[in-house]
C-alpha cells in the first residue's frame, strides 16, 4: 500500500500500472490482485486506510479537551499536524474522487464515516445541550470546521512550503471557535460612516 501511495501520488491512478506498484513494493502481481481484486481496488482500499488514518486520531484529539474551545482548537492542530506530518496521505485524500471509487470501497467509506459521525455527532451534540457550540446542520459545521484546514492543505501541498504551525494554527482555531461557539454577547454594531448604505 505504500508503495501504491507513492505510485498514485506520482502519476495518478489511471496512468499509473500494477507491473510499476509491483517493482516499487517488491510484490507479486498475483498478491497484489488476491489481496484487492484490481488496481480500482487498491486505490480503493488506500483511500480508505489513509481516512481511517485521519478519523483515528481527529477523535483522539477530542479526549484531553477540558471545554469545547479547547475541542474546537484540538481538533484544527491535530488536522493541520497531520498534513505537515502525513503529506503522501493528504494529498492521495484530497486528490480522489469519492464517487470513482468502487462498489465495495464506497461501502467501506460509508460504513467508516458512519461511526465517525456518530461518534462526532454525539461530542457535538453534547456541546449545544450545555450552549457551548451554536446548534447548526452537520454539513455546516463541516465546512466551518474542515473546510479552512483543507484550504489551507491543498495550498501546502501544492507550494510546498514550510508553514509557521503554531501561528496558523492558532489563527484558524480562534476563527473555527468564532465561528462555532455560541456567544453570550450581543454582536457589535457595525460603526457609522456618515454616509448611506448602498
Amino acid at each position: 500500500m505504500r508503495a501504491a501511495l507513492e505510485c498514485f501520488n506520482a502519476r495518478g491512478v489511471e496512468a499509473c500500472s500494477i507491473a510499476a506498484i509491483c517493482e516499487r513494493s517488491q510484490a507479486s502481481v498475483g498478491s497484489i490482485y488476491h489481496h484487492f481484486g484490481s488496481k480500482e481496488g487498491l486505490a480503493g482500499a488506500l483511500y480508505c486506510e489513509g481516512l481511517r488514518r485521519f478519523q483515528r486520531g481527529y477523535l483522539a484529539a477530542l479526549e484531553g479537551a477540558a471545554d469545547a474551545r479547547q475541542g474546537i482548537g484540538a481538533l484544527v492542530r491535530y488536522h493541520l499536524s497531520w498534513v505537515v506530518d502525513n503529506p503522501d496521505w493528504a494529498r492521495y485524500l484530497l486528490r480522489t474522487r469519492t464517487d470513482a471509487l468502487q462498489p465495495q470501497a464506497r461501502q467501506a467509506l460509508a460504513t467508516l464515516n458512519e461511526g465517525f459521525y456518530a461518534a462526532m455527532g454525539a461530542w457535538f451534540s453534547a456541546q449545544v445541550q450545555a450552549g457551548a457550540i451554536r446548534r447548526l446542520p452537520r454539513s455546516v459545521y463541516v465546512a466551518l470546521l474542515v473546510g479552512p484546514c483543507q484550504e489551507w492543505a491543498r495550498m501546502v501541498l501544492r507550494d510546498g512550503s514550510n508553514p509557521h504551525m503554531d501561528e496558523v494554527a492558532d489563527a484558524l482555531a480562534d476563527a473555527a471557535w468564532r465561528a462555532l461557539g455560541a456567544s453570550t454577547e450581543p454582536a457589535a454594531a457595525a460603526p457609522r460612516t456618515g454616509r448611506s448604505r448602498p
